[in-house]
Formats: structure tokens, C-alpha cells, sequence
């Protein structure tokens, strides 16, 4: 049994070995909103922390379980200059935008019906990471 077990053992970190590497789940924008939503999904309120940053302020999420998210899709990316991030501060998202955050607009399948979020994006050491997000257009 013991010839058996640890020959099947080495295969196995082998295969594992070739493996494609995981995808880093904060490495663009996108990806960190793909994150975000996978575990809106799954209930996975780790997973949603991961990639939200709350700066100075308390984390205080709460998701009481999945989020039926049938579907979703980016209608708007922005990258904001300092004129754009300077404009976008005057509308009082906390905490202020800077030059070279991201926004983007999403249309979410939720439930059957669509609705809009706007999420914002900063490059927060070496990770990109949410900082703020709105609904909009969404049934009442």
C-alpha cells in the first residue's frame, strides 16, 4: 500500500505543479469588481472585503447571504485626471477622488431586473481596491 500511496502523491503535486496560476483578484479594476460581485454571489462577505478599502473609516459591510446576480455588465470606465477627479468631488463621495482612480458604471441583472451601480477605484498598495460605490436607476 505504501508504494502505491506515495508514487500517486508525487503525480499529484506534479499536476499541481502544472497548474495555471491563480488569478491575482485585484490586479486591474475589472478584476477587483469581478471579485467583488463573486462574492456578492456566494454570500462571501471575506471575499467582498478583500477588495473594498475603507480607509480611516470602520468596516462596516453587511451581506446577510447571496446576492441573486443574474448577470452584469461595464457600461462606463473612466480613469480620472485631476480635472475630472476635482469635478467628482464636488458631488461629496467620501473619501475625495484622486488622479488615476477608476469609475465604473455597471449594469447588474438582479432578481430580473436592472439595475445601475457606479463602483470607484483606487490603486491601494499594489492592489486595486474599492473605495466607494452608489445604485442609481434602481427600482424602488
Amino acid at each position: 500500500m505504501r508504494s502505491f500511496t506515495v508514487p500517486t502523491c508525487l503525480a499529484a503535486l506534479f499536476l499541481v505543479g502544472w497548474a495555471a496560476p491563480a488569478p491575482a483578484q485585484a490586479d486591474s479594476p475589472r478584476a477587483a469588481l469581478e471579485t467583488y460581485l463573486a462574492g456578492l454571489k456566494t454570500g462571501n462577505v471575506g471575499l467582498v472585503l478583500s477588495v473594498y478599502h475603507f480607509g480611516d473609516r470602520r468596516p462596516d459591510y453587511y451581506l446577510p447571504g447571496p446576492i441573486p446576480i443574474e448577470s452584469h455588465r461595464i457600461t462606463k470606465e473612466l480613469v480620472f485626471d485631476t480635472i475630472q477627479a476635482r469635478r467628482h468631488n464636488t458631488h461629496g463621495v467620501i473619501p475625495p477622488a484622486q488622479a488615476g482612480d477608476v469609475e465604473l458604471q455597471v449594469e447588474e441583472r438582479i432578481s430580473g431586473h436592472g439595475e445601475m451601480y457606479t463602483y470607484w477605484l483606487r490603486l491601494i498598495d499594489g492592489h486595486w481596491r474599492i473605495y466607494a460605490h452608489t445604485a442609481w436607476n434602481a427600482p424602488d
